[in-house]
């Protein structure tokens, strides 16, 4: 297979990264399970990944009689400095230099630190899941349920890196700062719709509360 032409890790390499993550070690052939990937292409890109330091060289097993790479997890800090990074350079550079009035990088970085900007958009994505999803991870579920919830393994651990959820044991559950984050800002959006309500049809915002209290 021809050698991956590019300088920097994509989201579908965050995404095997973060994979083996939580799985602690993996082959291609158990990760090809788990991603949208071929076999093929995720074996390449691990191959890539190594070659780029972002992974320890493969142990070879043949126990099987079968050769077997399996791939050990990635240390926590460079795959948090990795999310950081493409963050950085795919979202937060170009957000910056296109619908801000910074008047460069450097002051942007000092009044809306990258880390900032980053737990904001998780805050934002975290925001859109339905109230039984929520419900979920608050009780605390499995990683493979809250990957589906949380729409991936590079989601889960971006959720994580923002201390949005926590993961132990193989269980995901929100932080007290999760569901405090979460229960804000719905109640602000909530108040405000409401204030909007009564100064439109103050009849139907009566009707509303009604139904509450």
């Amino acid at each position: 297979m021809p050698k991956l032409k590019k300088e920097k890790p994509d989201e579908k390499d965050l995404d095997i990264l973060a994979a083996l993550y939580y799985l602690g070690e993996a082959t291609a052939s158990d990760l090809e399970r788990l991603i949208d990937l071929s076999k093929a292409s995720i074996s390449d890109r691990l191959k890539w990944l190594v070659e780029q330091g972002y992974l320890s060289e493969p142990e070879v097993d043949i126990s099987t009689g079968r050769l077997r790479k399996i791939y050990k997890a990635p240390n926590k800090e460079v795959l948090r400095n990795t999310f950081l990074e493409w963050y950085k350079d795919e979202i937060y550079d170009p957000m910056v230099e296109d619908f801000t009035d910074y008047e460069s990088l450097e002051e942007a970085y000092k009044e809306y630190p990258l880390e900032k900007a980053y737990e904001n958009d998780r805050i934002t994505l975290l925001g859109f899941k339905s109230a039984e999803e929520l419900k979920k991870l608050r009780k605390g579920t499995t990683i493979g349920e809250a990957i589906k919830i949380l729409e991936g393994f590079s989601e889960l651990f971006g959720y994580e890196l923002a201390e949005l959820v926590n993961v132990k044991d193989g269980i995901v559950k929100l932080t007290e700062k999760g569901i405090k984050t979460i229960t804000d800002v719905w109640c602000e959006e909530i108040t405000e719709k409401l204030e909007e309500l009564k100064t439109l049809d103050e009849k139907a915002f009566r009707k509303i509360l009604s139904k509450f209290c």
